[in-house]
């Protein structure tokens, strides 16, 4: 039985379950769907979380909650929903500290630049796991992922890894079965301006991986002895410093943060929702510009617009959505709230709901939950991959003391959609 058997399966069980032991207690159950509370239907499957269940004479509420369960240490707002504020790792930047060994290393950025061979590429989406934890991160850019000859360089999002030493491996795959082959495969950790890791170019060819070619394997896999017996895994050269966080947060990490956050979603969901594009023969034109677009709005807060489109056979109609990220440095930590979600397309019916419900549920679940709107679906969110969480780190700065450490308290947003962290 495989994975996702094994799941259908278990909410199954898990959803009987829970409403047999509602109904006992005399609850009526509803679910949120098509902008409107309904009772749950007998042959569609409900994660448990999903539901909202009253005693007799209880009214529904308005709308549904969209709730993180990331951790336990939410706080609760007054208005009833959560704010999850993820302490994570603290980096303390005074230059008189020791700096930690390598493998204790607190990681706040992991990057993989990647090489494809000089013939075989791939249109289907590719993945990697960097632990035993089976978090699966899909690389997918709004670009032509992974063609031949191509030397592209993806973020990857996993909270889950704070230090160095989480990352026990690099396991690539594809879903589907065009497998691609790699040439070379380089790990950049905290901005460094070198790897810590890098493939030797052997061939032209590359590496291939394939769910459907008993000639080549179906992972492609860079043992834990494989990556920390390279000579790169150090701190040696222009690496000295990589274990100090930056002061600031440039626009091009967080364009770029906000693309490997969305373009992952998409692909897990299977939503139907995709970057958009330039069209061709009796298609739309649904990318206008970068598939992702980050303006300054003021000094706390940047303006973010998506280029998507829902795959439908036909035309495919535009999907448009802008929010706005705003950022505070409250006791130490960096903070996002996501703010004003607004979703447009061109489709109409049944398209159009399904593009708006969808929308809003890729915003909560890949940027981070905000106060969803009518449209959105309430949502239990794992969230290792959420932007909101992949930033949400601790830093302390130092101002000037030689010997004293400040915690940031503060954050600015640059004209230039850069965020520099202040006291």
């Amino acid at each position: 039985m495989n994975k996702t058997i094994k799941t259908i399966v278990f909410f199954s069980i898990a959803q009987f379950m829970f409403i047999s032991f509602i109904q006992a207690q005399n609850k009526t159950c509803y679910v949120w769907a098509n902008g409107h509370w309904e009772r749950p239907r007998a042959n569609k499957e409900y994660h448990p979380d999903s539901l909202h269940c009253i005693k007799p004479g209880q009214s529904l509420p308005s709308r549904p909650k969209v709730t993180d369960r990331r951790d336990d240490n939410a706080e609760q707002l007054d208005n009833g929903d959560e704010r999850v504020v993820d302490h994570r790792i603290s980096r303390d930047m005074s230059p008189d500290l020791v700096k930690p060994a390598f493998e204790e290393m607190p990681v706040y950025r992991i990057q993989l630049r990647i090489t494809t061979s000089d013939n075989n590429g791939t249109d289907d989406a590719v993945w990697v796991e960097l632990n035993k934890e089976e978090h699966r991160f899909y690389l997918a850019k709004g670009i032509d992922n992974f063609q031949p000859r191509k030397t592209v360089t993806y973020d990857v999002v996993d909270a889950d890894i704070k230090k160095l030493k989480d990352i026990q491996f690099l396991k690539f795959g594809v879903k589907g079965d065009d497998g691609p082959c790699f040439k070379k495969i380089e790990l950049i950790i905290n901005n460094s301006s070198t790897p810590i890791y890098a493939t030797s170019i052997v061939t032209s060819a590359g590496t291939c991986f394939d769910n459907n070619n008993n000639q080549v394997a179906e992972n492609l896999t860079i043992t834990y002895n494989s990556l920390r017996s390279h000579a790169y895994w150090n701190y040696n050269g222009a690496r000295a410093n990589m274990w100090r966080p930056v002061k600031k947060i440039n626009k091009e990490w967080i364009v770029s943060l906000i693309e490997a956050c969305i373009g992952n979603q998409m692909v897990q969901d299977g939503s139907k929702l995709k970057w958009g594009s330039h069209g061709g023969t009796l298609e739309n034109n649904t990318l206008f510009g970068a598939a992702v677009e980050v303006k300054y709005k003021n000094n706390h807060t940047l303006s973010v617009d998506l280029d998507l489109e829902r795959d439908i056979t036909g035309s495919n109609p535009e999907a448009d959505i802008k929010f706005e990220l705003d950022f505070r440095c409250n006791d130490g930590v960096i903070n996002i709230e996501t703010q004003n979600v607004v979703v447009s397309t061109d489709g109409v019916g049944e398209v159009q709901n399904f593009i708006r419900t969808t929308g809003f549920d890729l915003v909560s679940i890949g940027i981070g939950v905000f106060v969803a709107p009518v449209a959105a679906t309430p949502l239990t969110i794992g969230a290792w991959f959420s932007l909101r969480r992949a930033i949400a780190f601790s830093v302390k700065l130092n101002p000037g003391a030689p010997t004293t450490s400040n915690t940031c308290n503060q954050t600015i947003v640059t004209a230039a959609g850069d965020i520099l962290l202040k006291n």
